[in-house]
């Protein structure tokens, strides 16, 4: 036993070279009812000369520890979804703060293969997001490192009922809010794929993308599981930006999720007699009705399916549909641009729903201008005297391009670059006098 702090450890429950964990107890209390974390880099076992070259390295290595576990702290002080940070310290030993002891981790599910019902999948993924959401709130930045071993599971006959907590957030600030956030969602869409299926995803080549529909979606969310499905694969899409979903969205979309409550016989039977008249009074003003969407896209001029369902219109268009969930997709096929998918729920959803297509665009001057411009599929133009080039507004991302110019008199070159997702390329080169 060893004591950190006003905590004595009593049997370690985890080690690995760098971190190692300990049931423990607070001073003067007879129950073990505290886990102590204690993160040495000394562990590794340099030699001497070794380590002293080392030593700035690893001073620095241990400050980022400690910077996590305060912005750890202060998301738990206000989160009951961030595990708490009793006691921290630093001394010879490592870095090592104490929290409360679960004897549950997500990770321990997915390696046992156990069978979760869709109210504790749905409350575990949703603890998780707001986890993240309240570290983004409280700190600036969310997790970044969202792992099933980071996500702890209180001891509770019902799991759907049990504390979920997210513990050890990646060191980082402000700047590094939008990379952490698109992070962890993508490890949330991951977290959801292995719960489901009831297996360990080591690789990212095992991860096949789009995911297919099977039946452990089916069994698991019956009438629900293309949503379910669909917002897994958004989760995972590796174009993901936060164009397309956030943290808090997320949150939103998973409470949209929660089943409906239903009241016991005889009190339903007894609202239903007090409220009968009320309703029948009020039909003709509540009769359910369809909400209006106004759909965008960027570039203008995308086809729109709703549920696989071409539209007669594209965008700018408005969609009017009734209550109920529904898969939206934007296609733009002439111009070579990746589909997208969302899922919405009606009612809810917002009146306004706006497809941001990755692209960008390329500007092509030459020296002298009037050069034509010529590509695999023909000649495209001349590029002007204007210094902004000749422009081809919209390009995937992604793509490389290539060009030839050619101009009488003038030796012939090529042009070539990668586009950049909503930013212009500029490709500009001289046109040397042929001999």
């Amino acid at each position: 036993m060893a004591l950190f702090g006003s905590f004595e450890t009593e049997r370690e429950v985890y080690s690995d070279p760098i971190y190692r964990v300990y049931s423990a107890r607070r001073t003067g209390q007879p129950k073990a009812d505290y886990a102590l974390k204690v993160f040495s880099i000394q562990q590794v076992g340099f030699d001497p000369e070794a380590a002293q070259d080392l030593a700035p390295l690893l001073v620095d290595i241990e400050g980022s520890r400690l910077q996590s576990i305060e912005v750890q702290a202060q998301g738990a002080a206000t989160s009951k979804c961030i595990a708490p940070v009793f006691e921290k310290g630093h001394d010879e030993r490592g870095v090592w703060y104490a929290t409360r002891f679960y004897h549950r981790s997500v990770n321990k599910i997915i390696i046992g293969k156990v069978a979760l019902t869709r109210d504790a999948v749905l409350h575990v993924i949703r603890s998780i997001a707001q986890g993240a959401v309240d570290l983004k709130t409280t700190c600036g930045r969310p997790h970044g490192d969202i792992l099933p071993t980071n996500v702890q599971i209180s001891r509770s006959e019902k799991l759907a009922e049990s504390e979920v907590v997210i513990s050890d957030p990646l060191p980082g600030g402000e700047s590094d809010a939008v990379s952490f956030e698109i992070n962890d969602l993508r490890r949330i869409g991951r977290i959801l794929l292995q719960l489901v299926q009831q297996r360990a995803i080591g690789n990212e080549e095992d991860l096949i993308l789009p995911i297919l529909t099977s039946a452990h979606w089916t069994n698991l969310f019956g009438n629900d599981a293309d949503t379910w499905l669909g917002l897994c694969n958004r989760l995972l899409d590796p174009n993901l930006s936060l164009e397309d979903l956030t943290l808090e969205r997320l949150v939103t979309e998973l409470d949209a999720l929660r089943p409906k409550t239903s009241f016991p016989p005889k009190l339903a039977f007894s609202v239903a007699a007090g409220v009968l008249c009320l309703v029948l009074a009020g039909v003709l003003i509540f009769l359910p009705r369809a909400q209006l969407i106004s759909v965008t896209s960027d570039p203008p001029g995308a086809t729109v399916l709703v549920d696989n369902k071409g539209q007669s219109q594209v965008t700018p268009l408005k969609l009017k549909l009734k209550k109920g969930s529904y898969v939206i997709e934007a296609q733009y096929s002439q111009l070579r641009l990746r589909s997208i998918t969302t899922n919405i729920v009606v009612p809810g959803v917002s009146a306004n729903l706006h497809f941001q297509f990755a692209y960008g665009s390329v500007a092509i001057v030459s020296d002298p201008p009037g050069a034509t411009i010529r590509s695999q599929t023909g000649v495209l133009g001349k590029t002007p005297a204007d210094p902004g080039g000749f422009v081809i507004p919209v390009v995937p991302a992604g793509t490389e391009v290539k060009y030839d110019l050619e101009l009488p008199g003038r030796i012939k070159k090529t042009v070539s670059g990668v586009v950049t997702n909503g930013q212009r390329l500029f490709l500009t080169e001289a046109l040397p006098l042929s001999k």
